[in-house]
């Protein structure tokens, strides 16, 4: 049978979700702010059917974080978009223990906003996904129509990257400071590892204009893409297996070495896969807008990346904070690396914090 939910179908999964999606969208429907809404949709894994199950002893449990989109009419006001973030802001905090994953609902936007960004990944993966939980779902279809000239667009992607590579860097320096790992620990440093190897994945299909909406549509494209230039094509593809499966099920019981060896490997492909990037968009420029915005957030940066030291010429002259970012967090990952102090990891993650 298959799931609306997750990869594998579990009967006890499917009616948990069932439930929960009834109460969030009765709950909705009951609120105040009902009125200024024109759509609620659940987005993420579950969103798409890829969410994982996470299997205990005894039973079987959810493991993603359940994320909302919440579309407001376009007539609202600014302090009704607040009323209705404050009313989420609540319901999630209501809601979690029912489901014990992180329930989060975006900011509310209003519909024309969306509407406009669908070369936006998570708004495009939104209208694809099309799974609308309060709202008229035709009138949804109607409004977010994807079609060919929808493409990701080129800062989607450096985003993407920055934030798997800043990942990375987290879960890295869990490990260093951490003589013994707890579940906790494993988890969060486990699903940052395959965060980054699916990621790569979506880097390569960016490139060539097909990024798929499904994760067995990615899977299949990799699988049977010819070799990418200075790139272990095959050590990739089973990685990316890999990092599928952990999608489906994920297992997350490793030592600290094996931890720091994935680690290590997670972050050599992805850097493999933003210099190919790199390399496939280096004729494109950015728009004189796009520059501007850029110098004026690396001129508010600038205190912060410069106390951390660094001496590459690539580094200091690159004039997109997102990449200078991206070639920072590889830098962490040297052999006998200096960066790695807590002060430095806890400068790096204000940066992030600020461009994510």
């Amino acid at each position: 049978m298959k799931s609306k939910y997750t990869f594998i179908y579990n009967a006890q999964i499917e009616a948990l979700l069932d439930s929960f999606i009834t109460t969030v969208s009765k709950k909705i429907s009951e609120s105040s702010v009902a009125k200024y809404l024109e759509f609620v949709v659940l987005g993420g894994g579950y969103g798409r059917g890829e969410g994982g199950i996470l299997q205990t002893e005894n039973s079987y449990k959810l493991y993603n974080d359940l994320d909302f989109f919440v579309l407001a009419r376009n007539n609202v006001s600014k302090a009704q978009l607040n009323e209705i973030n404050t009313f989420f802001d609540n319901l999630s905090k209501l809601l979690e223990p029912l489901v014990e994953i992180d329930v989060d609902f975006s900011k509310a936007v209003k519909v024309s906003y969306a509407q406009k960004r669908l070369n936006v990944m998570a708004w495009l993966e939104m209208a694809l996904g099309a799974n609308v939980i309060f709202g008229d779902n035709q009138k949804f279809k109607e409004i977010f129509t994807v079609n060919k000239d929808n493409k990701i667009l080129r800062s989607e992607i450096v985003k993407l990257t920055m934030n798997r590579f800043s990942g990375l860097v987290f879960a890295y320096e869990r490990l260093l400071s951490k003589q013994d790992l707890s579940i906790a620990d494993k988890d969060f440093i486990a699903r940052n590892i395959n965060k980054a190897i699916l990621s790569t994945g979506d880097i390569y299909l960016a490139c060539k204009d097909n990024l798929p909406f499904k994760t067995a549509d990615r899977l299949n494209i990799i699988e049977n893409m010819s070799n990418i230039e200075h790139t272990n094509w095959q050590e990739f593809v089973c990685l990316y297996k890999s990092a599928v499966e952990f999608k489906m099920s994920p297992k997350i019981d490793f030592t600290k070495q094996e931890f720091e060896k994935r680690i290590r490997l997670s972050q050599r492909i992805l850097d493999k896969a933003f210099r190919y990037f790199k390399f496939f968009h280096s004729n494109c420029e950015h728009s004189i807008l796009r520059r501007i915005k850029d110098f004026i957030i690396l001129l508010k940066l600038s205190k912060l990346f410069e106390t951390i030291p660094l001496d590459y010429e690539f580094y200091k002259k690159s004039v997109n904070p997102r990449e200078k970012l991206i070639f920072l967090a590889s830098a962490f990952f040297e052999k006998n690396s200096e960066l790695k102090t807590p002060k430095n990891f806890s400068t790096y993650k204000k940066i992030w914090e600020r461009l994510a």
